[in-house]
């Protein structure tokens, strides 16, 4: 039996064994207790507090770092680590609940994102393009429903309302049904004159 393997049985031998886990090649079954005993290692422990030695490797030990497995330590200082942050670049967390985070959200303030289409986002949006509600100009449904339909009338370009346009319509009509009438009577009176000419 060994000097250390007698010092297992008998602990009371301990002052005995002092100094010879080296020679004993029992350095690993104590070596806390072995350290610095001629032949053994000396083992630094970088994080005595710390069972998984810094596990991100920020140089920050378990018990003094806030994030312990997060080497970025909390990137957009918002309290949560990144190992835990859904939006871990946005201090805001995806304040719109769009799940989108800021740095890919076009609109950040805005949960439905520009519905409209009109590359304005919804909160600072003055109108809603889809229901109407809000200040929208008077002829914007007008407009988008010429653009949709691909009538090529710049009417209301220059400002007129479709009240104007059709009534420039019906005045338009009714010039022409007057002009076709005088030119029928006109022709019908010179008829009836060339017929009184050839039958004195």
């Amino acid at each position: 039996m060994t000097t250390r393997a007698r010092m297992l049985v008998w602990p009371g031998l301990n002052a005995f064994n002092a100094g010879l886990c080296g020679n004993d090649a029992v350095c690993g079954l104590c070596p806390c207790s072995c350290e610095g005993d001629p032949g053994c290692p000396v083992v630094t422990d970088p994080c005595p507090h710390d069972a998984n030695d810094d596990a991100d490797s920020d140089g920050l030990c378990a018990d003094v770092d806030s994030c312990p497995i997060d080497s970025a330590n909390d990137s957009d200082s918002d309290a949560v680590c990144d190992s835990i942050d859904s939006c871990p670049l946005d201090v805001e967390n995806d304040v719109d609940s769009d799940l989108l985070c800021r740095s890919a959200d076009s609109c950040p303030l805005d949960f439905r994102n520009d519905a409209d289409g009109d590359r304005i986002c919804d909160n600072v949006d003055p109108c809603d393009d889809l229901t109407g509600v809000g200040d929208c100009p008077t002829t914007t449904t007008t407009e988008m429903s010429d653009t949709t339909s691909g009538d090529t009338s710049t009417a209301f370009a220059f400002g007129l309302t479709q009240e104007a346009v059709i009534g420039i319509c019906v005045a338009a009509f009714v010039v022409l049904v007057v002009i076709i009438v005088v030119i029928v009577v006109v022709c019908c009176k010179n008829n009836n004159s060339d017929n009184n000419d050839t039958h004195p």
